[in-house]
């Protein structure tokens, strides 16, 4: 369960959101914090999914295909 996930701390999911786009607000209902912003981890807020844009080999990547990158 992602929500039992998220209390022990947070999880990270990867976007096929474009660079220049802005990443979900929400995704299954938990906030999206924004990953990509920096490497600070420790600084991100509790309980939400890092989000993160997908990059290299992964930007061509279907959401189908592997269930790695996710559609925004």
């Amino acid at each position: 369960d992602l929500t039992a996930m998220i209390q022990r701390g947070n999880v990270a999911v990867v976007f096929n959101t474009k660079k220049n786009q802005s990443l979900p607000k929400t995704w299954q209902g938990i906030n999206v914090f924004d990953g990509d912003m920096d490497d600070l981890r420790f600084l991100d807020p509790s309980n939400v999914i890092v989000g993160l844009r997908a990059k290299g080999k992964a930007k061509k990547e279907t959401a189908t295909a592997t269930g790695f990158v996710i559609a925004a």
